[in-house]
C-alpha cells in the first residue's frame, strides 16, 4: 500500500494498492512524479495529480540482459537536476540508472548490496553515495555520469553493516546501520568519522536531513525512537 499525504493538513490524498510489499518511494524535484519499488523487480512511475501508474520500469525478459533489477529494490533516488532521471538499488548488487520514459534501465554500475535507503545523489558534484549491508567496502562514492568508482570510504572501527546512507550538506556523508547500532558522520574530504552516535537500542533503519545550509539538521530512527541531531559549527 502507498499513501499520498498532504503535509500541512494531514489529509490522505490518495491510496494505491500494489500487489507486492512496497519498500521504497521517491519524488522527482517538482513533485509531478513519484516512483515506488519493492519485493518484485518492477518500478512503478506514478502521476502525482491522478495517482495512477503512467509507466512501469522493469528488466528485459531475458536473464542474460541486466537492464533492470532481478531481486527486490530497497532504494530509489531522482536526480536533483533532472525530473526524468533516477537511480535504484537493491539485493542484486547493482545500481540501475533509469529514465521515466524508458521501460528498461539505460545503464548500471555493479557492486553495492543495498538493503535500505542507502543511495543518494550529490547535487553539488554529481556523485552517488551507496551504503551496503556488508563489512567490507560498505560505503562507496561513484561518478554519476560514468558510473566509475571514485572512493571506498574506510570502515568505522565497529564494522557496521549499513542500511542508510545519504549526503549531509556538501561536505559530509551520513550513514546508519546495525552491529554497532549507530549513525555516523563522515567528512567527504578526509574520509574520517567526525561524529557518531552508537549503541542505540537497535539498528538504524532510517535517517534523513533537512538539506539546508552547510550545517543541516538530521534525524535517525532506531527501535521505537527518533533521535534529532545537528552538527556543531566549527
Amino acid at each position: 500500500m502507498v499513501k499520498l499525504w498532504h503535509m500541512s493538513t494531514g489529509q490522505c490524498l490518495h491510496t494505491s494498492h500494489e500487489a507486492r510489499q512496497t519498500l521504497t518511494a521517491a519524488y522527482n524535484q517538482d513533485a509531478t512524479l513519484y516512483v515506488t519499488g519493492g519485493s518484485d523487480t518492477k518500478l512503478n512511475v506514478y502521476d502525482t495529480t491522478t495517482g495512477q501508474i503512467c509507466k512501469t520500469c522493469e528488466p528485459s525478459p531475458s536473464v542474460t540482459i541486466m537492464d533492470g533489477h532481478r531481486f527486490r529494490v530497497f532504494s530509489i533516488k531522482f536526480h536533483p537536476h533532472d525530473n526524468a532521471s533516477f537511480v535504484s538499488g537493491g539485493w542484486d548488487d547493482t545500481v540501475q540508472f533509469w529514465n521515466t520514459t524508458s521501460e528498461h534501465s539505460i545503464r548500471k554500475l555493479n557492486g553495492p548490496h543495498i538493503c535500505g535507503d542507502a543511495l543518494d545523489i550529490d547535487p553539488h558534484h554529481n556523485h552517488v553515495v551507496t551504503g551496503s549491508w556488508r563489512t567490507e567496502y560498505n560505503l562507496q562514492i561513484w561518478d554519476y555520469s560514468t558510473g566509475a568508482l571514485i572512493k571506498n570510504v574506510p570502515q568505522d572501527y565497529n564494522n557496521s553493516l549499513l542500511y542508510c546512507a545519504q549526503w549531509l550538506g556538501k561536505d559530509h556523508i551520513l550513514v546508519g546501520g546495525c552491529e554497532a547500532n549507530l549513525t555516523r558522520i563522515v567528512d567527504r574530504g578526509t574520509l574520517q568519522t567526525t561524529g557518531r552516535l552508537a549503541d542505540l537500542p537497535r539498528g538504524v533503519y532510517c535517517l534523513d536531513n533537512n538539506r539546508q545550509g552547510n550545517v543541516p539538521k538530521f534525524a535517525a530512527g532506531s527501535d521505537r525512537s527518533l533521535f534529532f541531531l545537528d552538527m556543531k559549527q566549527d
